[in-house]
């Protein structure tokens, strides 16, 4: 038989499920009323957890266990990744500028033209001094008068053009009048020693008694030949203060430097040609 109870519901088992019964006496180890979630209690112990999972991770031996995900929010970590943190901060910083296209090569800027003006100037340098110091006429060939006779729009249009031959020999054209620049350069060097050193050694040799002795013309008498030596010596010093430092120089200091200079040059072309 069934039983029924006093409401006159059958002994149901769900209807025993939906009843929960009346709920356990409050514990005094219940959870504290500070809001925080209760401990779950585990009969496991900490070895066999450690055996199962690992030990605890904790790197830098400080006791905490938050190695492996960071501190937590508030203790160094990052404040922004939480849900609740507020937006980063907009950047004051301007963004870099675009930079401007590259110019072409075939096209000469200002500072193709500036080095240009320099490159013009200094490859005519030999030839205006070996026209003006020395006297020399300069023709420069066919092929190099772009590098002497142009400026620097006509020596750049000629470097930039398309064909790859010829401006591969128009550079190498370009590369032997600069190495001209090194070389006239180290020519007025040579030429200024030799000039500076023979060039004392004439003058001094114009007051030597024992060089121009041959040039006096003395009388008979005791100690007429010293007298008219001294007199010739004292006359020649007397010119060489008076003349001009320009007449001096092409009479004495000019040959000798010139042909310093031109040694040099020459000696500088034969060894470049050889190396070449």
């Amino acid at each position: 038989n069934v039983g029924y109870d006093r409401q006159g519901t059958a002994g149901d088992p769900d209807a025993a499920l939906a009843d929960p019964g009346p709920a356990p006496p409050a514990s005094s180890a219940s959870a504290p009323s500070s809001g925080e979630p209760p401990r779950v209690p585990t009969t496991t112990p900490r070895e066999e957890l450690d055996d199962l999972f690992g030990p605890p991770l904790d790197v830098d031996g400080d006791g905490d266990l938050d190695d492996l995900f960071g501190p937590p929010l508030g203790e160094g970590g990052d404040v922004a990744a939480g849900p609740s943190a507020p937006p980063p901060a907009a950047s004051t910083v301007p963004p870099a500028a675009a930079r401007p296209p590259a110019a072409s090569p075939s096209v000469p800027d200002d500072l193709h033209r500036a080095m240009a003006e320099v490159v013009v100037r200094l490859i005519s340098m030999p030839g205006k001094f070996r026209h003006e110091f020395l006297g020399h006429t300069v023709i420069h060939a066919p092929e190099t008068a772009f590098l002497f006779d142009a400026d620097e729009g006509a020596l750049l249009r000629h470097l930039t053009t398309d064909d790859p031959a010829l401006r591969a020999q128009r550079l190498g054209l370009l590369a032997d009048a600069t190495e001209a620049v090194l070389q006239h350069h180290q020519s007025l060097l040579e030429g200024y020693r030799a000039a500076a050193r023979e060039g004392a050694a004439v003058l001094v040799n114009g007051l030597d008694p024992d060089r121009i002795g041959d040039q006096v013309k003395a009388g008979p008498l005791p100690g007429a030949r010293e007298r008219a030596l001294l007199d010739l010596v004292r006359q020649r010093c007397e010119i060489m203060r008076d003349e001009d430092f320009a007449a001096a120089e092409r009479r004495v200091y000019r040959p000798i430097f010139s042909r310093a200079y031109l040694d040099t040059l020459a000696h500088a072309r034969a060894a470049a040609a050889s190396d070449s």
